[in-house]
């Protein structure tokens, strides 16, 4: 696959990522937390920086292949990093919320 086509999948698979956490974000914000539709959200969110992350790997690996003294690559990572550091503080809040409750 193409770089181009890597990072149009990779595009809606970003989108896909957020609508996730923002429905995660926007459950946290209620009184009290519906912990069965939290976990699933959590397992959404996984699936998705999951399938996000195997897409991030591939185009990683392309623009390392450019000639362009890895500015590109070097962006393109710092990105894919907000994404990874989001994915870890909903999944560990997550777990945190089901320990105060089990």
């Amino acid at each position: 696959m193409d770089l181009k086509a890597q990072k149009a999948q990779r595009r809606v698979l970003r989108t896909a990522f957020t609508v996730s956490s923002n429905k995660i974000e926007n459950e946290l914000q209620n009184e009290v937390v519906d912990l069965e539709k939290i976990s699933l959200l959590q397992v959404q969110l996984k699936d998705k920086y999951l399938r996000l992350e195997a897409v991030q790997e591939a185009v990683s690996g392309t623009l390392l292949q450019l000639e362009d003294d890895g500015r590109e690559f070097e962006t393109d990572f710092t990105d894919a990093e907000g994404y990874r550091e989001r994915y870890l503080e909903y999944y560990s809040l997550i777990d945190k919320l089901k320990e105060t409750y089990f």
